[in-house]
């Protein structure tokens, strides 16, 4: 499969905003036509205004996103051994309809400084983590996720150890297995305060912005999944994924700002982490089936999650 081509028409950059335009003086029509956050309808909940505001008002330069293939997220579907990290470690705010909300999630936001990952690895392949915001990933609730965020690898050398970091979106569905996409003109690197917002506005419709405030720049990348998908909205996560078969050591993230939201015609409802937060850690398997638990998840406040390391599976 040529899963470059296939990932260019299941993502890509929308037009930059022309220098000079404010996105808090523009029409909903053109921030949609950029890719930039809806503007909450008259009438939405007062922090979900709040939010889209202070969002609005950062200083930012927009780029079009140039987007090409992920090998090394599309690789971490593929069936894993018994000794590799098992599943992610973070927060999921489970939001089913009847309960303390009405609608379907359709939008998830958090703010994060890029943890440091350290250049040390065992001697072997590269070993990647990635730190990421998405709706629907967990327990394989319809089995697919929409998601972006930031990701690291470690790559031993012979002289020295390297780590990389880039920016990554996709939508991944267990029918259709879509590969992961990747944002090189949208640099990142550790100490980095960066933001992510992933909105699913429709069936097969989805998109992620992301800004780094070191940089000044912000961006936004469609994502699309075929006319039959359709994002459940039942849950919203904050999370560290283990990628390859062993975990890189990294500093605690932090996870602020986390809400979502849901942006429906004549409605919107939004939610922060509690209630009804659920936490769920990074396991790693040991030869004879011991697990031993790689991570620790604490929900600081009601919109701050700390995900630390407290464990190596390979040492």
């Amino acid at each position: 499969m040529d899963t470059t081509a296939n990932a260019l028409g299941q993502a890509g950059g929308f037009e930059a905003l022309p220098p000079g335009l404010s996105p808090d003086q523009i029409t909903d029509d053109v921030l949609r036509a950029h890719g930039l956050p809806r503007r909450p309808p008259p009438g939405a909940h007062p922090a979900l205004l709040r939010q889209w505001n202070r969002i609005m008002a950062r200083p930012t330069r927009f780029i079009r996103a140039d987007v090409e293939a992920d090998p090394v997220m599309t690789a971490r579907h593929r069936p894993r051994t018994d000794f590799e990290p098992l599943g992610w470690g973070g927060v999921i705010r489970q939001a089913v309809p009847g309960t303390d909300y009405a609608y379907p999630a359709t939008m998830v936001y958090a703010e994060w400084v890029v943890p440091e990952v350290l250049p040390v690895a065992p001697d072997g392949p590269d070993i990647t983590v990635g730190f990421w915001i998405g709706l629907d990933g967990y327990e394989g609730e319809g089995q697919q996720v929409l998601q972006a965020g930031v990701a690291a690898t470690v790559s031993p050398g012979w002289f020295s150890t390297s780590v990389d970091y880039w920016a990554w979106t996709e939508w991944y569905t267990g029918e259709y297995q879509a590969p992961a996409v990747k944002v090189p003109n949208f640099s990142v690197a550790a100490g980095d305060t960066v933001s992510f917002l992933v909105t699913a506005e429709g069936p097969g419709s989805g998109t992620a912005y992301m800004h780094n405030s070191r940089t000044g720049l912000a961006t936004s990348v469609w994502i699309s999944a075929p006319a039959d998908i359709v994002a459940p909205g039942r849950t919203a996560e904050w999370a560290v994924e283990g990628v390859s078969r062993y975990l890189p050591l990294f500093t605690p993230v932090t996870f602020s700002n986390c809400w979502g939201a849901s942006l429906i015609e004549g409605a919107s409802e939004y939610f922060t982490l509690a209630p009804g937060w659920v936490n769920q850690e990074i396991d790693g398997v040991l030869p004879g089936g011991k697990v031993r638990v790689l991570t620790h998840t604490t929900v600081v406040t009601p919109t701050t999650a700390q995900v630390a390391e407290i464990s190596l599976d390979w040492f």
